[in-house]
């Protein structure tokens, strides 16, 4: 049996021959192939799998990561996940190319560049990645620990994203800082998401592929659905019988068609051996 899956403007000049009880039957068949967008709002992601693919900062709109002020701690008021995500994935804007000589404080005090690095036992100068200084506040941040919600009662300035550590007569306290527990904790954890995120192994990597998978399966068994109405309308047949049951006598002649796909086909063999009465299958004209 071939079924025709794209019907020319002759093929459906043939249903104005069907009778008034078919052209219900294909109207309300039709219309609950049309609340296919009801099935779950998650289903709304891009139709290619390179889409799928893709880096994980597409999980925010286009306009919300250009409105993020990378440099600036005290614009991410709302940390989500999204923002979270991006914001490690763009990397932390440490504010490097500042020109540091005009900014000061009152007492004449200003941020030194050789303050990004530090100084090792052994003379090794290492980078200080986690550090920002935003110009906008004229303070430096955590990049770590501002992603990350700090647990304890009272959060140093410096971990802060409203406030940020501005003593630069004190600038000793960001060595007590880097080497605190919470840092080290907060630091783990910024590196294990983010080489996470880049080797595409994240939770959420995970479930997109599921929400492709499961756009795919209802994308077939509508196809298959659709195609069983069309050889019904194409051939003068009505769509319903007796009963809306699979399996029985005065099953109707469409699902017929679609106990007789199921047999070849292991997605529809599912849907009907995993149907329930309220589980949506798209199979009358109420579920």
């Amino acid at each position: 049996m071939k079924i025709d899956t794209k019907p020319n403007e002759s093929k459906l000049s043939k249903l104005t021959a069907i009778s008034d009880k078919d052209k219900s039957n294909i109207t309300e068949s039709s219309n609950n192939m049309m609340e296919i967008s009801s099935i779950t709002p998650i289903l709304e992601i891009s139709d290619s799998n390179e889409n799928v693919e893709s880096s994980h900062s597409k999980i925010i709109s286009v306009t919300q990561q250009h409105s993020i002020d990378y440099n600036n701690p005290p614009s991410w008021v709302h940390m989500t996940d999204g923002l979270r995500i991006t914001l490690i994935l763009h990397g932390p804007d440490q504010g490097k190319n500042i020109d540091f000589r005009s900014i000061q404080t009152k007492d004449g005090r200003r941020f030194l560049p050789h303050w990004f690095k530090k100084q090792l036992p052994n003379s090794e100068t290492i980078d200080r990645n986690w550090l920002i200084y935003s110009k906008n506040k004229n303070a430096l941040f955590c990049f770590p620990c501002c992603l990350f919600e700090y647990r304890q009662s009272q959060i140093p300035l410096i971990a802060n994203r409203q406030e940020g550590f501005s003593d630069w007569k004190n600038i000793n306290r960001i060595e007590d800082h880097e080497t605190s527990p919470d840092h080290r904790k907060y630091f783990f954890q910024w590196k294990t998401l983010e080489a996470r995120l880049k080797n595409s192994q994240s939770i959420d990597k995970s479930l997109q592929n599921a929400i492709f998978l499961e756009k795919e399966r209802w994308r077939h068994i509508l196809r298959a659905i659709l195609n069983s109405i069309l050889f019904c309308a194409k051939n003068n047949l009505a769509l319903r019988g007796s009963t809306s049951e699979i399996g029985v006598q005065g099953s109707g002649v469409f699902l017929d068609i679609i106990e007789l796909l199921s047999k070849y086909d292991k997605t529809l063999e599912e849907l009907i051996s995993n149907h329930t009465k309220r589980s949506v299958n798209y199979l009358s004209e109420r579920t």
